[in-house]
């Protein structure tokens, strides 16, 4: 599963940038966070969905 993910973080210094990049780089973590951000874009979704008028009535078949 690859996904381009942009990260944002203020390192104290190199070895710590260089430590959170290994980190990311590893196969688990990656596909962990692709899961994370494929969710978190299907939660967003739904929301927007949600807020749009009659949703609620028109799925609840209540209204």
């Amino acid at each position: 599963m690859k996904t381009t993910s942009r990260f944002s973080f203020k390192p104290v210094d190199k070895s710590q940038q260089r430590l959170v990049h290994e980190w990311i780089a590893q196969q688990h973590i990656s596909e962990w966070l692709a899961q994370y951000m494929f969710i978190k874009k299907q939660v967003l979704l739904l929301l927007v969905s949600l807020s749009r008028p009659g949703i609620l009535s028109h799925i609840t078949g209540c209204g």
